[in-house]
């Protein structure tokens, strides 16, 4: 095209009209013709930071508006394009800055307003955004990235249904806009309807092939409904197209260790930390997969958790300097303690049904309890808990500063974590220090690294000592567990006609190769014995083929091993029990719920007794139940006692028909016993604490 007259207007038109079409390269590059005939043409250089934003050249924009503002420091559209680069590049706070200088010089900007309501959601502040984005939606009911915005601080507060709402409203405004499709298919994914969820995100993906975002969200799908070798798939095509989305590392880790691929998720977990160190969720990624691995050394996992220590932490390399506690006392407070609880758990979890029956049994005169929830999609669980609690805070969208206000504001005497470096934990609450006592209790088998978490729940038998801890130990007489049993349980019985079956509901992550060879060796060592595995990740086929070659290896042929993918409801779950004679305990990483759960089906379960926590738990729950003589030591002895055991039909049959009653009478489900002890412990820290010198 030849211009007979070349001027920079000319030049910055053309570049506008370039980028309404999505042409960024050409309008960057009609931007800088502009420029070049105007040096001093302040339009033009916004427009042309913007289109580099485009083209993910954000620092290039950053260097651009940071000139244009040394000649106009008080210009709105500057200022607000500098936070926008500045957001694309994950510099949070300078965008706030930035956005901020903008509104105080032009108020009324919808664009600029919609971007920091965008960017606090970002933050963790969404609750605080909400209404705004509400009048932003009344003022401007067409403007479909106002309802998107809408939409992302609704899902981030939990608000799912009128989430989903907000994203259909912008879809009908600009359909199949691939961005708006990818965040209505995270909404779904949080109610748990997987379905609709990965019907978005493909549809996202046909819109705009290649898109990271929709790749990374059908992958984390794919995780929760047992597709990991598929998800594995997604996430690596996530990877190639953005080898600097951590997101897209962390869950392609998530997606290997449910493949129980140890060494190539810590590859994969590792990079996404090194791409963005400052997020405790990715390093608890890692820490948490560390602990599956068993080729990792009990001091290099405690290194480990204690560089998290340093960096969100205090940083601490020992435990505190107050004294141990060897016994709980049973001196009360002179008042009800204030008792908070953390965790995203608070929701159909094996967290929850653990918790329940304490929170029913908690006596009001000694402790008042609040209960801190983070959940994304609340069910029936969630309200059963709320109902319990005296006190119910929503965390969900706030920021852990914000998060410790509220808690501090509530004057909590003793705070308690539930979740550990499990998914969706609040440890940056614990680490701001936001009760003067910090306990962490259930969701993790190890420390958290923290030097502000002053003590660690759990018992003789799961802890012996207080290694690779930075917290003090606090030593429950009975268990750390109190097993709140599924009330609508099927009745304990056998499936008739079947040969005599070994079997796990494990985690696969749990299962290792070498818990597979030693699966396989008791299997095939008793006749006709069957071995019945069920776990989500045996939905994928791939995965299920992984298994069976696994076990063929082993010396089990595929017709004596039973692979079972997901079911659809915990009766049906549960029910499968009819179908296992002797329960199998992965190691060095041992079940918990299911454990409980196939002890109230009937079915004994053989534990190895291993050197950490993880690897103990088996071992607290079956001496609180009274079934020590199924502990070993070594594999030895856990193969003689599985088979041994499976022969024993006698015992087999008495155990299907007592064992449920025999684990209700146990000190495990006695949650009135349990409960006073914990209320005790609570007790005897805070008067330790609050005595006089």
């Amino acid at each position: 095209m030849v211009l007979e007259q070349e001027t920079p207007e000319l030049y910055w038109r053309l570049g506008n009209c370039q980028h309404a079409l999505g042409r960024f390269a050409p309008a960057a590059r009609h931007y800088w013709s502009a420029l070049s005939l105007r040096p001093d043409f302040p339009e033009a250089t916004v427009n042309l930071a913007n289109t580099l934003i485009d083209l993910g050249k954000a620092p290039a924009a950053v260097a651009e508006l940071k000139g244009l503002l040394t000649r106009y420091p008080t210009y709105p559209a500057a200022l607000a394009a500098l936070g926008s680069a500045e957001f694309a590049q994950n510099n949070l706070a300078e965008a706030v800055e930035a956005f901020s200088a903008a509104l105080k010089l032009r108020p009324d900007d919808p664009v600029t307003q919609l971007n920091l309501a965008s960017l606090k959601i970002a933050l963790g502040d969404a609750a605080a955004v909400i209404d705004d984005l509400r009048g932003l939606a009344r003022q401007w009911p067409n403007a479909p990235d106002v309802q998107n915005a809408l939409g992302l601080g609704l899902r981030a507060t939990g608000d799912l249904d009128e989430a989903i709402t907000a994203f259909q409203k912008a879809l009908r405004m600009d359909a199949g806009n691939p961005d708006y499709l990818t965040n209505l298919a995270g909404a779904w994914q949080l109610k748990g309807r997987l379905d609709r969820a990965g019907e978005s995100y493909q549809l996202a993906i046909e819109a705009r092939p290649g898109f990271v975002p929709a790749y990374l969200g059908l992958g984390s799908a794919l995780i929760l409904d047992g597709q990991a070798a598929e998800a594995e798939a997604f996430l690596t095509a996530a990877v190639d197209g953005d080898p600097g989305n951590a997101d897209a590392w962390s869950n392609l880790g998530n997606a290997l260790k449910a493949q129980a691929r140890y060494d190539d998720a810590i590859k994969a977990y590792r990079q996404s930390v090194k791409l963005r160190p400052d997020d405790k969720g990715l390093w608890s990624n890692l820490l948490l997969c560390l602990r599956y691995d068993p080729s990792r050394t009990a001091a290099e996992i405690y290194d480990e958790h204690l560089a998290f220590g340093r960096t969100f932490g205090q940083g601490a390399e020992a435990v505190t300097s107050a004294p141990p506690l060897s016994e709980i006392q049973t001196v009360r407070a002179s008042r009800p303690l204030r008792v908070g609880y953390v965790s995203a758990d608070f929701r159909s979890h094996s967290v929850a049904f653990f918790l329940e029956p304490v929170l029913r049994a908690h006596d009001r005169n000694a402790v008042e309890v609040i209960c801190y929830s983070d959940v994304a999609a609340p069910d029936g669980v969630t309200s059963r808990l709320r109902g319990l609690s005296d006190g119910w805070r929503d965390l969900r969208g706030r920021d852990d500063s914000v998060a410790a206000d509220m808690i501090r504001s509530d004057a909590i005497d003793l705070l308690v974590d539930l979740s550990g470096h499990t998914a969706g934990n609040r440890l940056g609450v614990f680490a701001e220090r936001a009760a003067p006592i910090q306990l962490t209790w259930l969701g993790y088998p190890g420390t958290t690294g923290l030097a502000e978490m002053d003590y660690r729940l759990t018992d003789e038998i799961a802890d012996p000592d207080d290694s690779f801890h930075t917290e003090q130990m606090v030593r429950l007489p009975h268990g750390f567990h109190c097993y709140g049993p599924p009330p609508n349980a099927p009745v304990p019985s056998r499936s008739e006609g079947r040969p005599l079956t070994f079997g796990s509901f494990n985690n696969l992550a749990k299962i290792t190769p070498d818990v597979m060879s030693c699966w396989a060796r008791l299997t095939a060592s008793v006749p006709d014995a069957r071995l019945l595995l069920k776990a989500r990740p045996l939905a994928d086929a791939k995965v299920r083929e992984q298994f069976i070659r696994i076990a063929e290896e082993a010396g089990l042929t595929a017709g004596r091993l039973t692979l079972i993918g997901h079911v659809k409801d915990l009766a049906e779950h549960l029910a499968l029990y009819r179908d296992i004679d002797v329960a199998l305990d992965p190691f060095p990483y041992a079940g918990t719920t299911t454990t409980c759960e196939a002890m109230w089906m009937g079915v004994p379960v053989v534990t190895l007794r291993g050197t950490a926590h993880a690897g103990r738990v088996g071992a607290s729950l079956l001496t609180t139940v009274g079934l020590d003589d199924l502990i070993a030591d070594d594999l030895d002895e856990y193969v003689g006692i599985a088979t041994a055991l499976i022969a024993d039909r006698a015992r087999l049959a008495d155990d299907r028909q007592t064992l449920r009653a025999r684990v209700a009478a146990s000190p495990l489900c006695h949650a009135e016993d349990f409960t006073r002890s914990l209320e005790d412990a609570y007790h005897t820290l805070w008067l330790r604490q609050n005595a006089p010198d």
